[in-house]
């Protein structure tokens, strides 16, 4: 009975986690036409709007209600089990920007849609088969690592300023993806090393005080790709980039998956890419992908004239 719960929760947050999304990017697509900013970049001036814009302060709300649903349906079942229901945020934000276009899907959408989430759902069942961790853990390796995977963010972060806005949105949201999931492996790292007994050490600090930079960092990328682009892109970089950077992680540095055989971890590497293939495809076919998620220029204008309903 527990599952049977645990799965529609995890349902109903991956609903929510869609529909904050899909608020969210209207919010920051509406400030970055008011600012007329045509490079898709959230400045300053522009979090500075954001912050005191109730549409985007209700959709941080909506999210983090979602994220509320989603822990306590870990509460209730297995990772291996409740982490693929999440992936259900992609089809549900497609299915929210067909409803505000009032047009069914394209075959190329519904075929990237349905090839991401069946290859996060193969990586996941896979990567939760093994539970096993490291008896202590390398505080140094950590570093390293966590310094790595941060210049691969910021060089995505970089590419993000160039090309055509399916392709800025795809490396903003993968680049906000990939702190997204560093963090949650520095945290998992801090509560293994909290439980050898280093609590208050300076290991444990940094990495805490790292993880709450990363999750600023990561959100401030993930506002770059909602004003490039679709909620139902960067929904998919999250749901596919922030739990395969985890556990690769978790598995190279922090010994979980050891005992996982090759051919699982062949299979990871093969999920992993198709999956990754599924996000670029509906990066590119998604119909909002070329223009701004929320209202362009030439719709405000005609706000302003006072015939918008």
């Amino acid at each position: 009975m527990n599952i049977i719960i645990a799965v529609l929760l995890a349902m109903v947050a991956a609903a929510v986690f869609a529909l904050g999304a899909t608020v969210q990017s209207r919010a920051v697509g509406r400030t970055v036409s008011d600012h007329n900013n045509t490079s898709g970049v959230v400045g300053v001036r522009q979090m500075a709007t954001l912050l005191r814009s109730g549409r985007w302060l209700g959709s941080v709300g909506i999210m983090i209600v979602g994220g509320l649903l989603h822990i306590l349906a870990l509460t209730l079942a297995p990772i291996s089990i409740v982490q693929p229901v999440g992936v259900l945020a992609i089809p549900f934000a497609v299915l929210l920007a067909a409803h505000r276009a009032r047009a069914l899907p394209g075959r190329g959408v519904a075929g990237a849609v349905a090839l991401t989430v069946l290859a996060v759902v193969v990586f996941v069942a896979i990567a939760a088969s093994d539970g096993h961790s490291a008896p202590r853990l390398d505080a140094s390796d950590i570093a390293v690592a966590a310094a790595g995977l941060a210049a691969v963010a910021a060089f995505l972060a970089a590419v993000g300023g160039f090309g055509p806005r399916w392709s800025r949105c795809l490396a903003w949201a993968t680049g906000g993806a990939v702190i997204y999931g560093l963090s949650s492996a520095l945290l998992r790292a801090d509560t293994m090393l909290i439980a050898q007994g280093e609590a208050w050490t300076g290991p444990v600090l940094w990495l805490a005080l790292t993880v709450l930079t990363g999750f600023a960092v990561g959100g401030w990328m993930i506002q770059h790709a909602h004003a490039n682009g679709p909620p139902a892109v960067i929904l998919g970089c999250l749901t596919v980039v922030d739990p395969m950077i985890a556990v690769i992680f978790g598995i190279a540095f922090l010994g979980e998956g050891s005992r996982l055989a090759p051919v699982h971890t062949a299979s990871m590497l093969a999920a992993g890419f198709v999956a990754s293939v599924g996000v670029v495809l509906l990066a590119r076919h998604h119909p909002e992908s070329d223009h701004l998620p929320a209202t362009s220029a030439a719709p405000v204008e005609r706000c302003e004239r006072g015939s918008c309903p």
